[in-house]
C-alpha cells in the first residue's frame, strides 16, 4: 500500500542522492569560467560592497581591476580580466555562490573552490527532483512520477548539470514549483497561486 510507495520512493530518492553527491566538487572539471563568473561577483559584493568578475562585454578601460592568471598556476587557476562593477548579471545567484565562498573564508582573490560554491546547485537539484517525481504524480500517477524522477536523477547531462555553480539550477527549481502550483490552482482555482508562481518567476 502507501508504505511501500513511500519506502519506493524513499529508496530511489536516495539512490539519486548518492549518485548527486559523489564527487560533485571534480566532475565536471573545477576552475569552470561560467561558475567562477557567478562566484567572484558574489563573494565581492558581499565583502567590498562593489560585484567584481570577468566579462566578455564592453566595459570601460577604466573599469578593470585586473588582467592575468588568478589562483595558483599548480593547483587552480583560470586566466581572466576582472571587471569593477560587475553589471552582466542579476546578483541574486552570485549572492547564493558567492555567500558559500564566503561562509567557508574563501579567498576572494583566487579561485573559488567548487566545493563550496556548488553547495547550492547541488541542494536545489535535490529538491528538484523530489519535486520531478511530485509534478509527475500529480498529473499522471505514482508510475510516471517515479520514472520521471528516475530519469531526471540518472541522465549524464542532466547529472553533470545540476552539480554547475550556475543559476540554471535555481530556474529548474522555480519551474518545477510553478508546475506544482499549477496543478494546485487547476484543482482549486486561487489568487494565491498564480502570485506565488509570479514571485518564483
Amino acid at each position: 500500500g502507501q508504505v511501500f510507495r513511500l519506502g519506493v520512493f524513499l529508496a530511489l530518492f536516495y539512490f539519486l542522492t548518492v549518485i548527486k553527491l559523489h564527487g560533485y566538487d571534480r566532475y565536471p572539471a573545477p576552475a569552470h569560467g561560467e561558475e567562477l563568473l557567478y562566484s567572484w561577483s558574489g563573494i565581492y559584493l558581499i565583502e567590498t560592497g562593489v560585484p567584481v568578475s570577468w566579462s566578455t562585454l564592453d566595459y570601460p578601460k577604466e573599469y578593470k581591476v585586473f588582467d592575468g592568471i588568478v589562483g595558483d598556476k599548480h593547483n587552480l587557476f583560470m586566466p581572466a580580466t576582472l571587471w569593477k562593477p560587475w553589471l552582466d548579471e542579476p546578483p541574486l545567484y552570485s549572492l547564493l555562490s558567492g555567500g558559500m565562498g564566503h561562509l567557508y573564508g574563501d579567498d576572494r582573490t583566487k579561485v573559488i573552490p567548487p566545493s563550496h560554491s556548488r553547495i547550492p546547485s547541488v541542494l536545489a537539484s535535490l529538491i528538484t527532483t523530489a519535486l520531478v517525481f511530485l509534478v509527475g504524480y500529480q498529473f499522471f500517477g505514482y508510475g510516471i512520477g517515479l520514472l520521471a524522477m528516475a530519469l531526471y536523477g540518472l541522465s549524464p547531462i542532466l547529472v553533470l548539470g545540476s552539480r554547475l555553480s550556475v543559476p540554471e539550477n535555481m530556474i529548474a527549481l522555480g519551474v518545477m514549483l510553478s508546475l506544482v502550483l499549477a496543478k494546485k490552482y487547476l484543482e482549486k482555482p486561487s489568487l494565491v497561486f498564480p502570485i506565488a508562481t509570479g514571485l518564483i518567476a
